[in-house]
Parts: C-alpha cells; sequence; structure tokens
C-alpha cells in the first residue's frame, strides 16, 4: 500500500539535499512552489509523468521515492 509519508519525506529530504528550493524544483517540473509545497506536506498527489521527472532531477529511483525501495541510486 502506498504511504503518503514517506513519499512528502522523501521528496523534501532530497530536494533539501540537492540544495534545491521549493520554486526551483517546480521549475524544472512546470509547477509552482505552491504545488511541491502541498505535495511535501501531503495535500496534493502528482503523476506518473511527475513522479518520472522527480527521480530523475532529484537522482532516485521512482521506487525509492514511492517508498517500494530503500535503495535510491538508479542502477544502470
Amino acid at each position: 500500500m502506498f504511504d503518503q509519508k514517506i513519499f512528502c519525506g522523501r521528496l523534501k529530504a532530497l530536494r533539501l539535499e540537492k540544495g534545491m528550493s521549493q520554486n526551483e524544483l517546480g521549475n524544472a517540473l512546470g509547477l509552482s512552489k505552491q504545488a511541491i509545497y502541498d505535495m511535501e506536506c501531503g495535500r496534493r498527489t502528482t503523476t506518473m509523468e511527475r513522479i518520472y521527472l522527480l527521480a530523475e532531477t532529484l537522482d532516485a529511483t521512482a521506487d525509492y521515492l514511492l517508498g517500494l525501495s530503500d535503495v535510491r541510486e538508479r542502477q544502470f
């Protein structure tokens, strides 16, 4: 089952590790700062396409963001 708290926490932690503001991440995804804030607080969900973009932008796997895996780095 999807655990929104895991997604929200990992999203925020990865953004901060990258040194990105909510505004910068929003710009990278074509979203507003408020939309990123809402995702980090669990007030907003997102699409598969944006999960893909989040994973690419934050150098993580979608599985990690979604709490399906604790392995963060992408394997090539």
